[in-house]
């Protein structure tokens, strides 16, 4: 082409040269054949621009030329991203995500099998030539549920989540180089652990981690900017630790609520209900009146919950945690503290395994009746594997300054510490009627009484309880209607037939491990129940344990979800190795972290099942190539063609203009 120009310049300058020294002759006849030469490449290079535009792409053989041709519609893109795919279109996507000016695609394909299998899903990416890339195809109960486009730094994003057994994330895609690329969200620690939660908000992209194993503890959100050189999004500042954090929420909620400035005074981070997770107890104490003011706060997730508020605890400043009783029950006793008048005074709560904080009442026994000691009017304390409280005596109203120490022991039955004196009676039973067995053990036969949550005694009268009767706590043979929670301990192994059946009110179970077997039916018309936890260690469960019809085969069932763990015999029983092959609702359990029995919160999937797989998955990819002319897919474009017919009369012209000089020659 430059040679060409060339050639067309130098014709002209001769042409100009002869024309003004006015020679004539074959001078003039050289001029004249260039001049008829320029009117014929004129002639052709419009021949070719009309020839390009009405070939369209006739000459393009090259790979470049050929992908710049292809210009598709977004309903050409979507139809062509979804050749070859069975599964039913859930997700389209249709924007600019690698910042080219040009809009390409992302879609999700996913159909749900059944309870076993989970869903079949495919992601793929097509560029605006038409390039389909497959970078998702799995089948899994872990699998892609959505797709949307978020916007980070003014630039598109594809955002893919993907859930199931009670768990989701988020994860992010741009385009590099024609081809969908993961980026990665590098903000916090053994991100393995959490779940990534992005969403846009007044006009920032946030992302908030939440910790698998509560379902409710919550890292964030950050708001977040994109790092294009590393392919991550990181937070626009750095992020404070998880406990910085909570104290950080913990003294904007308590000004807020309590509408006076505060600063923490004791605080206490570490796991007090033996969950695997962090728990916070905090004493706060008022900023600018001469610290007059305390309060203090339980901290579980996202919950705070304030356990004593200003002005009547202004002279506590002290908390401490102490171990339980050694049970899986009791796991921590929290001891607020401070002096008044003289004397210690203390509130005692209980933390439970199923993660409730309870305040707990001390009591004696005094002319055959039990009396409540004031439990703020002394100090609670452990020494060694024993409860003591010391309380404080008092003269004319007043504290004297010395203690009167008293043993405690915790009684399941009245729910409070008593004190041990040797006149402390034998645990109240009237509850429960038992018979004896061989092995020395009882089997429970009745319970009359009328609690709504219920723990089972693992001992009766100091006997071992073995087992649970049958139809024991059925309406139907006179048995509790208002229980709504029941946990039944480890002492237990046998759950009896019918033993909880028509207990209508019945919303939740928790079994510890180490019962072994449930009998048939025990759960049956239990038509509130939805949810019930079952350990490891039980190896048999009944026929029509949860049935929906009582003292009936019949194939309905009720509503029910299964917390298990994976390949257990609870696990197998709710995949339909049941009676009739029926198939229950089941979440798989942490086998490290100790499952909450009161929330969904403490339940996770299990990390080392298929069920809790990571979108890398099984993955395949295929492409689909947008320059083959015959395809008869791609739109027309006349400017491409008119662009290849210029080409072609510039290389014509060139040739021509280089004849003429040789005939010069």
């Amino acid at each position: 082409m430059k040679n060409a120009a060339n050639r067309l310049s130098a014709a002209a300058n001769y042409d100009k040269i002869n024309y003004g020294e006015m020679r004539f002759g074959a001078a003039q006849k050289n001029i004249m054949e260039v001049n008829d030469m320029k009117k014929i490449a004129a002639g052709l290079l419009a021949l070719a621009i009309v020839f390009g535009a009405a070939a369209d792409g006739a000459f393009l053989d090259s790979s470049a030329i050929a992908a710049s041709a292809a210009a598709y519609t977004e309903d050409e893109l979507k139809a062509k991203v979804q050749e070859g795919v069975e599964y039913e279109l859930k997700n389209w996507l249709y924007d600019d995500f690698d910042g080219d000016g040009q809009k390409e695609g992302f879609a999700l394909f996913n159909e749900y099998t059944d309870a076993q299998i989970g869903y079949n899903s495919v992601v793929r990416y097509i560029s605006s030539d038409g390039v389909v890339t497959e970078f998702y195809n799995v089948q899994s109960r872990i699998a892609p549920i959505d797709l949307e486009t978020v916007v980070c730094d003014g630039r598109n994003f594809a955002k893919l989540t993907v859930g199931g057994a009670g768990t989701s994330s988020d994860s992010i895609y741009t385009v590099v180089d024609g081809k969908p690329t993961d980026v990665k969200i590098d903000i916090i620690p053994n991100f393995s652990a959490y779940e990534a939660h992005l969403n846009n908000e007044d006009g920032e992209l946030y992302v908030k981690f939440i910790e698998r194993h509560t379902g409710s503890d919550t890292y964030g959100p950050f708001a977040l900017t994109y790092d294009a050189d590393n392919l991550k999004l990181t937070a626009k500042s750095e992020p404070t630790s998880k406990e910085d954090e909570l104290k950080d929420n913990l003294l904007w909620y308590a000004e807020t609520t309590l509408e006076k400035e505060w600063k923490i005074s004791k605080w206490i981070y570490d796991d007090f209900d033996g969950d695997g997770e962090k728990e916070a107890v905090a004493v706060l104490l008022s900023v600018g009146d001469n610290e007059q003011f305390s309060c203090a706060y339980y901290i579980k997730g996202e919950d705070m919950e304030l356990l004593l508020a200003p002005p009547s605890s202004n002279q506590m400043n002290d908390v401490e945690v102490l171990e339980g009783d050694g049970t899986d029950e009791l796991k921590s006793v929290i001891c607020l503290r401070g002096y008044h008048w003289g004397h210690a005074i203390s509130y005692v709560y209980n933390v439970w395994g199923d993660g409730r904080l309870v305040s707990t009442k001390i009591q004696t026994l005094k002319d055959g009746e039990y009396e409540e000691v004031p439990a703020f009017n002394g100090k609670f304390t452990k020494e060694g594997d024993t409860f003591y409280f010391y309380l404080a005596n008092f003269v004319d109203s007043s504290a004297d300054g010395t203690y009167e120490k008293l043993q405690l022991d915790y009684d399941y039955n009245s729910g409070s510490y008593i004190v041990v004196d040797g006149s402390t009676p034998d645990p109240v039973t009237t509850d429960y009627t038992y018979t004896e067995n061989e092995d020395g053990t009882v089997t429970i036969t009745s319970y009359t009484g009328d609690a709504e949550e219920l723990v089972i005694p693992s001992e009766i009268e100091g006997k071992t309880v073995s087992a649970i009767g049958s139809g024991i706590f059925s309406p139907l043979n006179g048995g509790n209607s208002t229980v709504k929670k029941i946990t039944v301990p480890a002492s237990v192994k046998t759950i009896g037939e019918e033993a909880f059946a028509c207990a209508t009110a019945l919303e939740e179970v928790y079994i510890e491990d180490g019962v072994t077997e449930i009998g048939n039916s025990a759960f049956a018309s239990c038509i509130n129940l939805k949810k019930i936890t079952i350990p490891k260690s039980v190896t048999k469960i009944g026929d029509y344990a949860f049935s929906y019809a009582y003292r009936s085969d019949s194939s309905a069932f009720i509503d029910v979800t299964i917390y298990c763990y994976k390949d257990s015999t609870a696990h197998k029983y709710a995949l339909g190795e049941n009676a009739l092959n029926h198939e229950f609702a089941y979440v798989l359990l942490d086998e490290v972290s100790n499952p909450d029995p009161s929330s969904d919160s403490t339940v996770s999937a299990d990390p080392s099942s298929t069920e809790s797989g990571s979108s890398s998955g099984s993955t395949s990819t295929s492409t689909s190539s947008a320059a083959a002319s015959s395809s008869g897919d791609k739109t027309s474009n006349p400017a491409t063609g008119v662009a290849a017919g210029v080409s072609i009369a510039a290389v014509l012209a060139g040739g021509i203009i280089m004849v003429t000089k040789k005939t010069k020659k």
